[in-house]
């Protein structure tokens, strides 16, 4: 465990360890507000938005670790510095090089440390303040190991632990939806710009494309849930690619749901395309929205995680998926505590197959589609008349709890590939048993 040394006693001018003043902080309850193991009583003020954090929540939080700041007094001012740390039982503990913080340490000095969050998702913010007294560490390489590495180059060897003897809280309460600037219930178009009036008039266009050119078949559609929110995660392709419209028009048309689809930020500044795709219920891209979507609105929401990576390939990569990138759609999905819906669509590989690439970068570049090759510039916009299928699977649900401010990257990681997994497997089943159709 963790070895405290105490190299000295505090001077006069201190109190006694444990009973240090803490400085006035307006908006925070008084200590007598506090039971003994640090869990809020209800206020007169504990309105207005903010809540006070019970100790075992302080605690989590600090066990995010990251970078806080720690503050010791001196004669002319308190001295503060941004540090990163570990949370070892009721001490916070940081590596340090610096004269000021070492003599402090080894004095004994009070001192106060604070970390904070904000959520752009939420609205939400966060802080806890933990007050103590700063003791040099002494790691014991057989019991105890410190996952401390410094953040800023430099020789840091000293590692220092401030002790929790005070520790509080506060959280400002996440704005409502009653609060946003929204558009009022049932209007066209709504707050995200789709327009009801604009679908129907999209569905009439497509519908002959849908059943007659294409011949789009469904398999597996009852895993779409009827009510709730749920992200729908599709493989993509096609130098031109019609899955996007497809499948939202699919789901729609079957389902009586409407269905977001998220799309790259650069498509809205499109002149004219922007308007199209929003009235079309595309949004940008974004945790933030997503989340919305998903958590507040309960609604559809389809993403291709691949992006312009699937839409790049050469046909001899067809269907092999691309990355799926670092799996925010994943973590989208656990913090508003809705399933993931894999859909495996075959077919849209063979629309357009592109057997030329202009490479731009390591796995993007600029697909030449066949048609054009045939047919000239005008060839990019026709697609083959190619039969597309498109499979859902089984919901993937979570076991993290929703609605937490952190995910831990590896399980965001593992989760991720989950999906990539059984989809990549669905989508080597169903071109293997198209191949056996056509031949």
């Amino acid at each position: 465990m963790l070895q405290v040394t105490t190299h000295g006693s505090p001077t006069g001018s201190e109190t006694s360890r444990g009973t240090s003043p803490e400085p006035d902080r307006a908006g925070e309850p008084p200590l007598d507000d506090l039971d003994v193991g640090g869990h809020a009583v209800p206020t007169s003020d504990s309105g207005g938005g903010v809540e006070v954090l019970a100790r075992a929540e302080c605690l989590r939080l600090l066990g995010l670790g990251g970078v806080g700041r720690i503050s010791v007094p001196t004669v002319a001012a308190p001295a503060i510095r941004p540090v990163n740390f570990v949370l070892d039982g009721e001490h916070v503990v940081f590596r340090t090089g610096e004269t000021l913080l070492r003599t402090a340490s080894r004095q004994g000095r009070p001192a106060e440390f604070e970390i904070d969050g904000t959520s752009p998702i939420d609205h939400t913010a966060w802080s806890v303040i933990a007050t103590g007294r700063l003791a040099d560490v002494t790691p014991d390489e057989h019991e105890y190991r410190l996952p401390l590495r410094p953040w800023a180059p430099g020789v840091k060897q000293r590692f220092v632990a401030l002790s929790i003897d005070q520790l509080s809280g506060r959280r400002l309460a996440p704005v409502t939806r009653a609060s946003r600037a929204v558009a009022p219930a049932g209007s066209d178009p709504d707050d995200w710009g789709r327009s009801a009036a604009v679908r129907r008039a999209t569905g009439r266009l497509v519908n002959p494309v849908y059943r007659w050119w294409f011949r789009f078949s469904w398999s597996g559609l009852a895993n779409i849930p009827r009510h709730g929110g749920a992200l729908l995660v599709a493989n993509h392709a096609g130098a031109l690619p019609v899955d996007a419209m497809l499948t939202m028009h699919g789901i729609e048309k079957k389902l009586g749901r409407p269905v977001y689809g998220l799309h790259h930020r650069g498509l809205r500044e499109l002149p004219y395309l922007g308007t199209i795709l929003a009235r079309n219920g595309g949004v940008v891209a974004h945790p933030d929205n997503a989340l919305r979507l998903l958590r507040d609105e309960q609604q559809l929401v389809l993403v291709f995680p691949e992006g312009t990576k699937g839409t790049t390939k050469t046909y001899r990569d067809r269907y092999r998926l691309a990355r799926f990138g670092r799996g925010g759609f994943v973590e989208a999905a656990m913090r508003a505590g809705v399933p993931v819906v894999p859909i495996a669509i075959a077919g849209t590989e063979e629309s357009m197959p592109s057997p030329v690439r202009i490479p731009i970068d390591g796995e993007t570049g600029i697909p030449i589609p066949l048609q054009a090759l045939l047919l000239g510039p005008l060839g990019a916009f026709i697609h083959f008349p190619v039969k597309i299928e498109a499979h859902v699977l089984p919901p993937v649900v979570f076991d993290q709890p929703a609605g937490l401010d952190h995910y831990p990257p590896s399980e965001v990681a593992a989760a991720t590939e989950r999906v990539r997994s059984s989809l990549q497997a669905a989508l080597n089943g169903r071109t293997s048993a198209r191949r056996k159709v056509s031949a």
